[in-house]
């Protein structure tokens, strides 16, 4: 999976790299814990991991964001605004610990602590 060729334009091989190799010796970020590990709660039509059921209209959209240890940190999901259905979205957010939100030029929007 993900393995990859180069080669000269002769055709000579010139290396092989798998995805397992960089890896193995690297892990992922998600491996390393600098990054949380999304998991979508709907698949299929099917949610819950342990205890799966058929998914209800709520579910849908929902994300966990689990740790290296697979604790989950954060739910989030994106919903239109019924107010201003085309100008707004909001984001909703149950924490497990405090999250802090940087806007993507890196500045600080706020702080979410669990309740």
């Amino acid at each position: 999976m993900n393995d990859c060729t180069i080669a000269s334009p002769e055709g000579a091989v010139i290396a092989q790299v798998s995805h397992s190799d960089i890896t193995e010796h690297t892990g992922t970020p998600y491996d390393t814990g600098a990054r949380l590990e999304p998991h979508p709660w709907v698949r299929d039509g099917i949610t819950g991991h342990e205890y799966q059921r058929p998914a209800e209209a709520d579910d849908y959209g929902r994300v966990d964001f689990d740790d290296d240890e697979g604790t989950t940190i954060a739910t989030l999901h994106i919903e239109g605004d019924p107010l201003r259905p085309e100008g707004a979205f909001l984001l909703k957010l149950d924490v497990n610990a405090p999250v802090i939100i940087h806007g993507p030029g890196g500045e600080y929007i706020g702080r979410v602590r669990p309740m």
